[in-house]
């Protein structure tokens, strides 16, 4: 089954009225995501070696050219300096990007 935030179950959470439903097309490269970044319109979800990014909700995800990663968690975006930031925690180094 699957396991939402919290620890909660899908079952359960049908027992609080909770809608759940797939993220990522059924047929997509989307495996073992770790986080979902938005920005605007922008989506980026990480999944330990690679990036994939959306630029709208119905588009489908690409993979990223940003690579090398051995064990990415996390994306963030630094407004004041206008870069993402991406901890590759497999190589003990942070990568940022534009």
């Amino acid at each position: 089954g699957w396991l939402l935030a919290g620890g909660i179950t899908c079952a359960a959470a049908e027992e609080h009225d909770l809608v759940v439903t797939k993220y990522a097309p059924a047929q997509g490269t989307i495996a073992g995501c770790t986080q979902i970044f938005f920005r605007d319109r922008l989506e980026v979800v990480t999944t330990g070696r690679r990036l994939y990014f959306r630029d709208r909700p119905d588009a489908e995800f690409r993979e990223s050219p940003v690579t090398r990663f051995d064990d990415a968690h996390a994306v963030v975006y630094a407004p004041r300096d206008r870069l993402f930031y991406a901890p590759d925690t497999g190589r003990h180094r942070l990568l940022t990007f534009r």
